[in-house]
């Protein structure tokens, strides 16, 4: 479509939307299916299914081809016309899109909220009345909604540069609020005219040019007597102005993008906001590669400073750290100052043409070092391997181990999910399922130490582990035979649901005075089995009743919310039942 057909159908009203309409034909013409649409809606429709398209090609590395089949658009879409699953970042993105010809137009506050009702069915893995196209997406979807690790990300974009009103913004705002109940999961951001065509601008050109870098306390990098790069500290606000400029284009020449909220990165950033001054000597640093590195003369006398330019640049190693830098910047507009990070600059001008894959290859497979590898430091853990060796078990508390026999073998999660979940204490419960890793980060403090103590008998201990496996199998099960709320729950309430029945049982079988017999395991087999559905189905009712915009995930990662369902659960009969008798019926 050219700008004299475009003028012929009336749409040439406003410039930037014009040019815009023209780039997105351009990239999606004949690639979108418009089979659905009637004759005289096809224009309109290919450039909001392009929009909707789009939106997901500015915040991931995703061509033209990748997402495509992630097109929703049409009836019954519930207001979302996108949706696709990002497995390397972690987030699903939904969207929702609205072309304005004239770029007067915003998202009115009626499809914000049908938009809102939509991601609700989804989060609740609902699938009724929503059409074929997302037939196909079934599974990505599910599979986010039931990983802790995914988060959701809500889009809504649209072709003019008019505030996303007021109104809209409060319905937008208290849904995200309810969802996420303390613990984010969701968020939502709204691209407009300005940023789409400032970013169709610049799509043809995503070569990262990095000018003035400022370097400190610089050295050369040389290799057979030859300059090739330099090292030194550079300030992390440096880093996030890259961010803001370049994303995840940064990473263009890297095997992983930035993977958002994790254990490592929340570490990353606790230390700028706790530590700033500390973070260079904390923080493993960065690389990065380009194809030409420059140096200017402006105070180049000596190596405290330094200005340089990169050309094609790309971070190799330390995508994560960039990342955490970034979104640190950006969210909470901080201004963190005298935080340094180690850099290393490598030119490839002079290396040999397979270098670039061999310096991002062997850059990336170092292992990574989490804070449960420093419970090695902890004398209880050796002491816990002796007791368990006493009983001719074998136990791993160092990573890299392989439970070679269950029967006689256990590691250090077994037994900090098994012993965690076994304790009274509910609100630690939300703990293991939303922030497990927070159990290692002191090991002289609580939560660690109220799983990790001489106070545990390995009795106790391992009778736990025995119950803990045998729940697993028969909640996986579970989850095979259903569907919608009672498979959500049976998912992201695993650790809720294994606190329950190792409770019960430790009141009916005394796990701390001995080991659980043959017998005894298949009577607390049978009795899981039994009794499983029926404390589902009971959850359920409370949740619908009590929780009905909460959304799952987060009531059984907030300890609060944990300690509140139980309260619920504790009044039913069932639960009466279970307090009188010691076990469900």
């Amino acid at each position: 479509m050219n700008n004299k057909e475009l003028k012929e159908r009336g749409t040439l009203m406003n410039m930037p939307v014009n040019r815009v309409a023209k780039k997105l034909t351009e990239l999606f013409e004949n690639k979108i299916d418009l089979s659905d649409v009637s004759e005289k809606d096809k224009e309109n429709s290919l450039l909001s299914r392009s929009l909707a398209l789009y939106s997901i090609m500015m915040r991931t590395d995703c061509n033209p081809d990748d997402v495509v089949q992630c097109l929703t658009d049409g009836y019954h879409d519930n207001g979302i016309d996108a949706v696709y699953c990002d497995d390397e970042q972690k987030i699903m993105y939904l969207v929702q899109s609205k072309w304005s010809k004239d770029g007067k137009s915003s998202i009115s506050q009626g499809d914000t909220s049908v938009f809102i009702n939509g991601i609700s069915k989804l989060i609740n893995d609902d699938f009724d009345g929503f059409n074929s196209k997302f037939d196909n997406l079934k599974g990505a979807i599910s599979n986010a909604i039931l990983s802790t690790d995914y988060k959701i990300k809500a889009i809504i974009i649209y072709t003019s540069n008019q505030k996303f009103s007021n109104e809209c913004q409060d319905v937008m705002k208290s849904f995200i609020d309810k969802t996420n109940d303390g613990i984010e999961i969701i968020s939502y951001e709204i691209i407009q005219l300005g940023e789409i065509y400032e970013s169709l601008a610049g799509m043809t050109n995503h070569t990262v040019f990095l000018k003035n870098v400022e370097l400190y306390d610089y050295g050369v990098l040389e290799r057979n007597e030859q300059e090739i790069g330099y090292y030194g500290k550079i300030s992390v606000s440096t880093i996030s102005t890259w961010w803001k400029e370049y994303g995840t284009h940064l990473f263009s020449k890297n095997i992983r993008y930035y993977k958002g909220d994790t254990e490592v990165n929340n570490g990353i950033r606790n230390v700028l906001l706790e530590e700033p001054e500390n973070f260079l000597l904390f923080n493993n640093g960065i690389k990065i590669v380009a194809d030409k590195i420059s140096k200017a003369l402006y105070k180049s006398v000596g190596r405290k400073f330094g200005l340089f330019t990169m050309e094609n640049a790309s971070i190799v190693n330390g995508a994560q750290t960039t990342g955490s830098i970034g979104e640190l910047f950006s969210s909470n507009q901080n201004n963190i100052e005298n935080a340094y990070v180690l850099i290393q600059m490598i030119s490839l001008e002079s290396l040999e043409n397979d270098m670039n894959d061999k310096i991002t290859k062997y850059s990336n497979t170092q292992n990574k070092i989490e804070n449960k590898d420093f419970v090695a430091l902890d004398p209880n853990q050796k002491r816990l391997q002796q007791d368990f060796a006493m009983e001719g078990i074998e136990y791993y508390y160092k990573s890299g181990y392989t439970i070679s026999d269950e029967r006689k073998c256990c590691s250090i999660d077994d037994v900090a999910i098994a012993v965690g979940c076994g304790l009274n204490n509910i609100s630690l419960v939300g703990t293991i399922k939303g922030n497990y890793g927070k159990i290692f980060e002191k090991i002289d403090k609580p939560p660690y130490t109220d799983i990790f103590c001489n106070k545990h008998s390995i009795y106790f201990i391992w009778n736990n582990i025995l119950i803990y496996r045998k729940f697993e199998i028969i909640n996986a099960n579970y989850q095979k035979n259903n569907s919608k709320l009672n498979k959500l729950i049976s998912v992201h309430g695993n650790r809720f649901l294994l606190h329950i029945f190792l409770n019960i049982f430790s009141n009916k079988y005394n796990l701390k005075a001995a080991f659980l017999t043959d017998s005894e395991i298949n009577q607390i087999t049978e009795e899981i089995k039994q009794n499983l559905p029926k404390v589902v189905d009971q959850l359920v009712l409370i949740k619908n009743t009590d929780f009905p915009d909460s959304y799952l995930a987060n009531i059984f990662k907030n300890g609060k919310r944990c300690e509140s369902l139980f309260y619920k659960l504790s009044e039913t009969d069932i639960y009466k039942s279970i307090q009188e008798i010691g076990v469900l019926v």
